[in-house]
């Protein structure tokens, strides 16, 4: 955005500069933001009309430039919000991969949606409160249908991605939505994201109404280190099992959200403690990310002056892990990340889980099949016989097999 701010700046010198976001709404005072004339702390619609009457009434302000720093207040409101201005033949070119149904070959257009803001929970690594606090605001679910209609049926969607922070923290609101859903009949998938606290009792009204996929923030092997990130309620392996399996006989596509480059990790625990709790966890795809303490987080004050790099580019939760750790190198670190993925991917559970799954869901195959190239490609799988040849092999269904073939 720096970068931006000053070629604009240049070639168009009275134009008036706006910044917002996680990284400013944290940072308003770092270095970079003194380019912009207002730099937005929080949600932006109801400042973006303060800061337009303002340049409106100063006829005057392309001689007299201004910096401001404006603290906006929360939108209690969302169904007065307008829907995103959406062009078709973008989100029909966009595709989502991992494990998907349906799968990245078969989408027809993909729309994300924000159906809440906010979230009750205080992580210590997450940096949402900076924007959107620590409440919880939802749309009403007649707004939130009309635009699902809208985009299924005017852009050809047949994925949705909804990124709220933790679907299903208001159950009853959550119950009823998913019945509507259910009711209007609208025959389009979706992913979402929730806590592992995620009521079981939804999971298969979630289903019901078109949830093909879950993605879960488990983060961490050790359950006693989830009190540090301040998630304690996310249980040990045998909780999240539970879970998982009751998503899995609902036809519910299970992700992981998990992260290292902790500083207190060591090899051994990545080893032994860390390859035993994955080899066990009953899920079908597993994301590893660098733990990265942002701005404005608890993590950033705890471990600001313990870090790797300054550079903003590498805190992208993926290029390298930020934190130093003394006993592990930043090389080291990707191969354990890899080995890792290659631990989760090459268990009898993973095969036995993804067997229940297809067992539920036959027509997943085509999914399994187009993920696991990706896999292949990026050289977590590797050899000729792959677990998904060996579930077409001992497979569970005729179908299977056919879908492969």
């Amino acid at each position: 955005c720096c970068r931006l701010a000053k070629i604009i700046r240049k070639r168009m010198p009275d134009a008036i500069l706006i910044a917002g976001g996680y990284h400013v709404s944290a940072l308003p005072n770092n270095k970079g933001t003194e380019l912009f004339d207002y730099v937005v702390i929080g949600e932006g619609e109801a400042i973006i009309e303060v800061i337009v009457r303002e340049v409106m009434s100063k006829n005057a302000h392309k001689n007299k430039r201004s910096h401001q720093i404006l603290k906006s207040s929360r939108c209690e409101l969302l169904d007065r919000l307008p829907w995103p201005v959406r062009i078709q033949r973008e989100y029909s070119a966009f595709k989502l991969g991992g494990l998907m149904y349906p799968s990245p070959l078969h989408q027809r257009a993909v729309v994300a949606l924000l159906l809440s803001r906010g979230c009750n929970s205080q992580c210590s690594f997450c940096a949402s409160h900076t924007i959107w606090g620590s409440r919880l605001i939802t749309r009403s679910i007649n707004c939130i249908l009309s635009e699902m209609e809208y985009v299924t049926k005017d852009l050809d969607a047949n994925a949705l991605v909804l990124v709220d922070q933790a679907f299903g923290e208001d159950p009853a609101w959550t119950k009823e939505l998913c019945s509507r859903l259910y009711q209007t009949q609208l025959n389009v998938s979706w992913y979402c994201m929730a806590k592992p606290t995620l009521y079981l009792t939804l999971i298969p009204d979630m289903a019901k109404a078109g949830c093909t996929k879950i993605g879960f923030g488990v983060e961490t092997a050790d359950s006693n280190r989830q009190m540090d990130l301040n998630r304690p309620e996310n249980g040990d392996l045998d909780h999240l099992n539970r879970t998982f399996r009751k998503c899995n006989e609902a036809g519910i596509i299970v992700k992981i959200y998990f992260m290292i480059g902790f500083p207190w990790e060591t090899p051994e625990y990545l080893e032994r403690i860390t390859k035993q709790f994955l080899q066990n966890l009953e899920a079908n795809e597993l994301k590893i990310t660098f733990f990265t303490p942002f701005p404005g987080t608890q993590d950033w004050e705890k471990y600001s002056n313990q870090l790797l790099t300054s550079e903003w580019q590498y805190f992208d939760t993926e290029t390298m892990p930020v934190v130093k750790n003394t006993h592990i190198s930043v090389p080291q670190y990707h191969d354990f990340r890899k080995e890792l993925l290659r631990t989760f991917y090459s268990s009898q559970t993973y095969f036995r889980t993804s067997q229940r799954l297809l067992g539920k869901r036959p027509y997943y195959t085509s999914s399994y099949v187009e993920f696991s190239e990706s896999l292949k490609t990026n050289g977590i799988i590797t050899g000729n016989e792959t677990w998904v040849q060996k579930l077409v092999i001992n497979g569970s269904t005729q179908k299977i097999t056919t879908e492969v073939a």
